[in-house]
């Protein structure tokens, strides 16, 4: 298993991904803010809407047209064991606190090329996170991200994220992760259960930890995370993603 910023994982680090409707963060922490091809990543109550909104635009743009052991991240840059192999394994390190972490339990495909894709996905979900933690002030996201609506949708939920003082601590665990064929030639398709039952909201003021919504969606600290990612400039993009809540369609996988 690998951390990093607290990422530990089967492998992690401090990162995300989704599927059809939004499940990421505590319930209090994600508004629906991005969309395009299928684009979805929540954290937390509020942050997994976020993802769902882009989750859904990502949907509708798609109906148109042997494993090495995983790393381990830590916080503050800490180098984490990959994969079995040499530590890092291409997962980019954020500056998390140590009260932040991500963990990535599945190990990766033997296949190089799908590895890729697991990883970079697995960067992009990092550095989303990072940028939230960052208060929008860290643009590293954008590398990762080869679609214009999609980064438009995620600049759009960043800046929401910053005005409303949005921060968070605890653990995201991302497990039972697969990756397949897309239905578009050469791209890939990243998907993988989430668990933020253990990621709360705070107000990145104070550090204070706010409460949940009790009108909350039930089920949203689990859910189903696909993300598209196409090569581009010789490197893994993500240029689609989606989110689904358990208990609801695919996502039943992710029964907690």
């Amino acid at each position: 298993m690998a951390h990093v910023g607290g990422v530990t994982k089967g492998r992690t680090e401090d990162g995300t991904r989704t599927n059809e409707t939004d499940a990421m963060k505590p319930e209090s922490l994600f508004d629906p803010g991005w969309a395009s091809r299928a684009l979805a990543r929540p954290r937390g109550a509020r942050l997994a809407l976020a993802w769902v909104a882009l989750a859904w635009l990502s949907l509708a743009w798609l109906a148109a047209c042997g494993n090495a052991k995983a790393p381990t991240f830590h916080p503050a840059g800490a180098l984490p064991s990959a994969h079995g192999q040499a530590a890092n394994q291409g997962l980019v390190r954020f500056p998390f606190p140590s009260d932040v972490r991500f963990e990535f339990d599945s190990a990766l495909p033997s296949d190089p090329v799908q590895a890729a894709a697991v990883i970079a996905d697995e960067n992009f979900q990092l550095a989303y996170y990072y940028a939230i933690y960052s208060q929008g002030t860290d643009h590293r996201y954008g590398s990762y991200i080869a679609d214009r609506m999609v980064l438009a949708s995620v600049q759009e939920t960043l800046a929401r994220e910053a005005a409303a003082h949005e921060g968070f601590t605890g653990t995201i665990r991302f497990y039972n992760t697969t990756v397949q064929p897309a239905s578009w030639p050469s791209e890939q398709a990243v998907t993988s259960c989430v668990d933020n039952s253990r990621l709360l909201d705070t107000d990145s003021r104070t550090g204070r930890v706010r409460p949940r919504s009790p009108s909350g969606p039930a089920g949203h600290s689990h859910f189903l995370q696909s993300d598209i990612l196409a090569k581009r400039g010789g490197s893994w993009r993500v240029v689609g993603t989606s989110v689904t809540y358990y208990p609801h369609g695919q996502a039943k996988e992710c029964m907690p």
